[in-house]
Parts: structure tokens; sequence; C-alpha cells
């Protein structure tokens, strides 16, 4: 708490809590991370379109000045990239009144090099070490391995202050297809639009997806030309970040990044969210609603409608980076439609079931698959508040600040 890291805090008060922490970096690891991050794919004729990107005003980022900077660097936070110049002392040295104008004129110039990122083709040999990163190797709950990459801090600063400067930009590209693309309260608006129609008579099951390793996956080559055509205000900064490989450091090693998105860079979620557009086109369908949030695809509608929506995500996905694992995808029929559910997924290796799912951290599902779900929710709250009551008593602020700021904001979420 004193750190200024309240959800970590708040997550030791859960005593049901699995800590995975970070993995060491032995073969084993070592070798799973070459194995997420594959050499470049090609990129498929058919799904490249020859119209020409729409007109864009460069201009507009000569709204990101050292005031943008200093705000991106004042609320930055975490570890530092391959040199280990971490957020606090970079946020020391563009915050600090103590260095005076020194910090006023180095964010000045990062605004620059923002501007000259954003709208000019930079050689890719001279930004591998600025679009470097260090792997690290989180432990799933699962026993798997999720690498996210650490950029040096200037460089997250740098992108973070353009991705603001076109929030607008990239959200009138999702439109409200892809809900993680910044929209406000996307997430819960993916939950309640999937959970309202599966309440609907005449829908008939809900299709809940899972790729593998998606955001490292993700076709960069098609995801570029998508940005070009979808967003093009944005596609010059994402040639120059995601041109050519980058280095990845872990351990002793050196990993060639050249496909997907690196997870911890700030565009990382606006890339992959445009990125993915044209498979999302795609897959729409007059009898299924389906609702997207970065790498999670859900449908709802007919059983008919969800076998032929699958269908076609398992044909065109992997021209995208979008590799569908069976064994983690749920199909949830409704009671006298588990016997179509059966017959049409029954060799496709997905989890049929009636009774519900976890979705987006809610449940949608059967009304007795929903109060498990929330009894067991509440359960775990009740706990955290009583550890939390315990804290208190020694020390009486740091809990009542961890209570405003952090737990009390998880129960409108469910």
């Amino acid at each position: 708490m004193r750190n200024g890291q309240t959800s970590e805090a708040t997550g030791w008060l859960d005593s049901s809590r699995h800590t995975c922490g970070v993995k060491s970096c032995t073969d084993e690891v070592l070798l799973d991370l070459e194995k997420k991050h594959p050499p470049a794919s090609p990129i498929s004729s058919k799904y490249v379109h020859s119209d020409p990107p729409a007109d864009h005003q460069p201009v507009t980022f000569q709204g990101i000045t050292g005031e943008s900077i200093y705000k991106c660097g004042l609320n930055i936070k975490g570890s530092g990239g391959p040199s280990g110049f971490d957020a606090s002392g970079v946020s020391r040295i563009l915050c600090a009144k103590k260095f005076k104008q020194s910090s006023t004129a180095l964010c000045d110039a990062l605004s620059l090099v923002a501007q000259k990122l954003a709208t000019t083709e930079v050689h890719g040999d001279f930004l591998a070490i600025f679009c470097s990163s260090r792997l690290i190797p989180l432990e799933k709950t699962d026993g798997g391995t999720r690498p996210i990459g650490i950029g040096e801090v200037f460089r997250r600063i740098v992108v973070k202050a353009i991705i603001f400067s076109q929030r607008v930009a990239i959200k009138v590209a999702a439109n409200c297809v892809q809900l993680a693309a910044g929209q406000s309260g996307g997430c819960e608006a993916a939950i309640h639009s999937l959970s309202d129609r599966f309440e609907e008579v005449d829908c008939e099951g809900a299709l809940l997806l899972d790729a593998s390793n998606a955001f490292n996956r993700l076709n960069r080559g098609l995801a570029l030309h998508s940005v070009d055509r979808l967003c093009p205000i944005l596609a010059q900064l994402f040639n120059n970040l995601y041109g050519a490989p980058s280095p990845l450091y872990v351990g002793n090693q050196v990993l060639m990044s050249e496909e997907g998105a690196t997870q911890g860079c700030p565009s990382a979620m606006a890339m992959y969210s445009i990125g993915i557009l044209p498979l999302i086109s795609l897959a729409d369908l007059e009898d299924v609603l389906q609702v997207w949030y970065a790498d999670d695809g859900n449908a709802a509608g007919t059983i008919s409608g969800l076998h032929e929506w699958y269908e076609i995500i398992t044909t065109h996905g992997p021209a995208f980076g979008y590799h569908i694992n069976p064994d983690k995808c749920v199909l949830i029929a409704k009671e006298h439609h588990l016997e179509k559910a059966q017959e049409l997924f029954g060799e496709t290796g997905v989890q049929i079931t009636t009774a519900g799912a976890r979705h987006l951290g809610a449940a949608i599902g059967s009304t007795e698959f929903k109060t498990t779900f929330v009894t067991n929710k509440v359960s775990e709250w009740v706990s955290c508040l009583e550890n939390l009551v315990t804290v208190a008593k020694t020390h009486p602020h740091l809990a009542y600040s961890n209570y405003v700021r952090s737990l009390k904001m998880k129960w409108s979420y469910l």
C-alpha cells in the first residue's frame, strides 16, 4: 500500500487466492517461450484488400506536447525494461520539481519523439533498442506460461501518449464489435449483451471461445494491413513498432519477436483489437450475436447458427493468427436443445454443458449456476473484508485507504 500498489495489496487479502508469480528461466520454460513466439507467418492474398486507405491528418499529432508526456510520466508504473531503469526513476526525472527546466525540456523532447514516431517512417535498425523488451514468464493458474514483455519506460510513455491522443479514432475503428478498444465499460457491455441475448426465448445457447496464445500468434503482416485500412491515422506508428522483428531479453538469451503484439506494450491492445476486426466481419451472421473482448470471442443464438459461426472462425481464424483451443471452449446449451448441440458439436472437442460457465469474470447460464457463482463470490468478499478488519487493528489508515480505493470497487462488478 505504501508503494501505491493497491490492487496487489487487495489480492493478498483473499485467502483463497492461488499465487503463481514468475517462473524460473529453466530450459523447459525457455523452450516454451520460444514456441510462444513463432516466426512470421505469410499473408494470405485472399484477405488483402486493394482499397486505398482513408485520408488522415498527421497534424493531429501536434497535440502531443510536453504536458502530455508529463501526465503519462506521472501515472506510469511498473518495473524497468532491458536497461533496468524502472518507472519510479523515470517518473521522478520527468515530473520532480527539483530538476526545474531540465524536466520540462526532457518532456518536450519526448513529445517530438512521439510526433516523429507517429508520422515518419523510421528504419527498424534504429528502433531495435527502443522496441526491445524484457520477457517475463508468468505462471498461469493451470501451470502454463504467460509471456509478458516489459519495454523501456520511455517507450511506454511515448507510445501511451500517442495512443491516448488517438483514442477516439481507435474506438471509431472498433465500433461496437470489438469492446476492448478503450470503450468506457466495454467489459460490462460485453457481459450484459451476451447474457441478455442468452435469456431471450428464441436463443438456444451460447458459445465461449478460447484461443491459443492469441496475442503472440496474431498475423502481424495482416494486422498491419488491417490498421492501414481501418485506422490509417495509426498505421505509421504500428509500422514503426511492429514492422521489423524486435529483441526480447529473457535470462541470458535473446528471442526475436516477429509475430503478434507483445502483451505489456501500451499499443498491444489497440493493435490486436483492430487487427482481428476482418475476422469478426467474416463471422457476422444474421441469427448469431457475437461479442468480442480482445481475443475472447463469444456468441449466442441458435445451435445451428453457433456451429456455422464456429466453423467460420475455425476455417479463417488461423490466417489471422487466431487458433481455437477446443478443449477450453464451452457451449452452454439450453436443456431442450442439448441433443442438437451434441449432434453438431460432438466431434469438435468443445465442452458442452447445460449449467453455465464463467464469462469475463461474471457468470452466464442457468439460474442455479449463477446463484452458486454469486454465493461463492460474496463469500470471497466477506473473507477479504474480515482479513482487512484484522489489518485495521494495527494499520487503520492503510486499511481504510485500501477499502475506499480498491476493495469496495470490486463489489460493483459481478
